[in-house]
């Protein structure tokens, strides 16, 4: 049987008391939590599921309840994207999206007060004559990319200055010496110009009484301003199948979310499929409980394959995210695909010799180029941001002619990939039963290339560009991403807007059955996910179609908004 909190899988959708209940404790993860609650800016660092949520609302959670700790305020910016029409149709967008920022973190702080002070009242923010309603309509208003001329009033009045004297004063109100800010969701991957101007506002929110943390992905570009070290400490929240603690680590979240005994054999192979991410790992056990085939091997068999292609799936989304990478993309997936046939079939020959091997090891200055190494290391960060591949510290091994190291970058394929491709497999048997004993195996060397291309045909590498929008106006090509006008006929270039590419997204796409996708499509006039997760009351219009009530039609909008959350997350 699954235990009730098995269903939950994201942090954001829990309360507080259910994510301290769940949470597990590991030097690991202690660390993570230490540094969110230490002074100074971070940045931490996963990719998606990996517990940056988690971490931060639990900090944020400790500093509530604990006086000593400073005032926490929690800020999600989960909802960015919907701001990025407003790049190709408002010349203010950047300030539009600035004082959404501001907006979201006063908020934050209110919420804030409203959980420390006793009947905390106040309909004006100190002696400004700006109401909380203002800014709360503000930002239902600029989300839906809604401009509206007493908007002007906000974009004059709130800035960094204002928001750090509020902050600095409620912390004080509430008896507090300090003040942590939680960004969350604070990669704006998609948007780089937002990006840009988002850690600009975090830099300058830094005080001596002030602390920002912000969460992000893997190889994310903060642009020139910002500099990881300097301007914030990067803390990685991502744990390694190479940590010492990482089996005790998913022990422990077993227990925590489920009754049921489970093999060990099995619980470590999800372990290490999972890939250090949580959320994956409770997935594939959830699966495997409802999974009908009768044979262990046969049951791990589908799930894993299935979560292959998800995963692959998932990737391959960011052609749609960021078309100009579309080429790009489908090089990565066919990159790593190769390096885990590659491995697998290695590491099965390993197995034979009782030893294993999962680690690519490519070498430093493999590639002569700079253009070829710029189109590695764009396809590296896209696979990094989904979590494909998971990068070690470098290591050296051997010597060139003139004395000087040889040194090679260290890289993970996904787990869950490399079993896909039969890396633990050895004959005709099932592995599953063998696991543990298999993957506690001493290590081989890595499994050594040059570099990424050599997983790739040279000539089609050479010819890998981005895949840019010609210019409306006249249908010439543009010649780099940067350029604004057409060197031809001086039109501006728009770039397709990737929101309303998304929400254009037909309902064929939503988790829902047959009947349900025929009746919507045939019966009501919405068509696409946009129509259901923005619309005003897309319920009435749902309860059109015959054989859907209120319960159905709610289910359905609740698919349709997770399902905006997760593509635009």
């Amino acid at each position: 049987m699954l235990s009730d909190e098995a269903v939950e899988y994201r942090a954001d959708h829990m309360t507080l008391a259910e994510l301290e209940h769940l949470s597990v404790e590991t030097n690991f993860y202690n660390t993570v939590l230490r540094k969110l609650l230490a002074r100074g800016s971070k940045v931490i660092v996963g990719p998606r599921g990996v517990g940056k949520t988690h971490h931060m609302r639990l900090a944020y959670k400790q500093c509530l309840e604990q006086t000593n700790k400073p005032m926490p305020v929690y800020v999600s910016f989960s909802k960015y994207l919907r701001l990025e029409p407003l790049r190709n149709s408002s010349s203010i967008a950047i300030q539009y999206f600035h004082c959404w920022v501001i907006s979201k973190c006063l908020l934050g702080v209110r919420e804030t007060l409203l959980q420390l002070i006793k009947n905390y009242s106040s309909d004006t923010l100190n002696e400004s004559e700006i109401s909380w309603s203002d800014i709360e309509l503000f930002c239902e208003q600029i989300e839906k990319q809604q401009t509206k001329d007493w908007h002007s009033r906000l974009l004059d009045h709130l800035s960094v200055n204002f928001l750090t004297s509020f902050i600095e004063s409620s912390a004080e109100l509430c008896g507090r010496k300090s003040t942590i800010v939680f960004c969350d969701d604070a990669a704006l991957v998609l948007t780089k110009d937002y990006m840009i101007e988002f850690f600009d506002i975090f830099r300058s929110l830094k005080t001596p009484r002030i602390y920002p943390k912000a969460s992000v992905y893997p190889s994310t570009e903060f642009g020139p301003r910002f500099h990881i070290g300097q301007d914030a400490e990067p803390v990685p929240c991502w744990p390694s199948i190479e940590d010492a603690e990482y089996q005790k680590l998913f022990h422990t979240i077993y227990d925590k979310r489920f009754s049921a005994e489970l093999k060990s054999d099995v619980k470590m192979c999800f372990a290490y499929a999972a890939f250090g991410v949580p959320r994956a790992f409770i997935n594939l056990v959830n699966r495997y409980q409802m999974e009908r085939k009768k044979t262990e091997q046969g049951k791990i068999n589908i799930i894993i394959d299935e979560q292959a292609q998800l995963l692959l799936d998932e990737y391959m989304s960011l052609a749609i995210k960021q078309p100009q990478f579309g080429k790009y993309v489908s090089a990565g997936k066919h990159i790593i695909n190769c390096i885990c046939r590659h491995i697998a079939t290695d590491n099965a020959e390993k197995l034979k010799s009782n030893k294993q091997q999962y680690i690519l090891g490519i070498l430093q200055g493999g590639i002569e180029g700079k253009a070829e190494q710029n189109k590695v290391d764009t396809i590296i960060q896209l696979l990094e941001e989904i979590g494909l591949i998971h990068k070690l510290s470098p290591v050296r091994h051997g010597y060139y002619s003139d004395r000087s190291p040889r040194v090679y970058d260290r890289y993970i394929p996904h787990f869950t990939l490399l079993l896909s491709h039969g890396a633990y497999q050895v004959g005709s048997a099932g592995y599953i039963t063998g696991f543990i004993n298999a993957i506690s195996k001493p290590k081989a060397q890595p499994y050594r290339k040059k570099s990424f291309i050599d997983f790739y045909e040279e000539e089609a590498f050479k010819s890998l560009s981005l895949d840019l929008p010609d210019c409306a106006s006249c249908g010439n090509a543009r010649s780099s991403q940067e350029q604004r006008f057409c060197m031809y006929c001086g039109a501006e270039l728009i770039n397709p807007s990737t929101f309303e590419l998304l929400i254009k997204t037909k309902i064929d796409k939503l988790p829902l059955t047959k009947f349900l996708k025929e009746r919507i499509r045939t019966e009501t006039n919405i068509e696409t996910i946009g129509d259901i997760a923005l619309a005003n009351n897309p319920g009435q219009e749902l309860r059109k179609a015959k054989g859907i009530g209120k319960v159905k039609a709610s289910k359905v909008i609740e698919q349709a908004k997770v399902w905006m959350e997760e593509y635009l997350s």
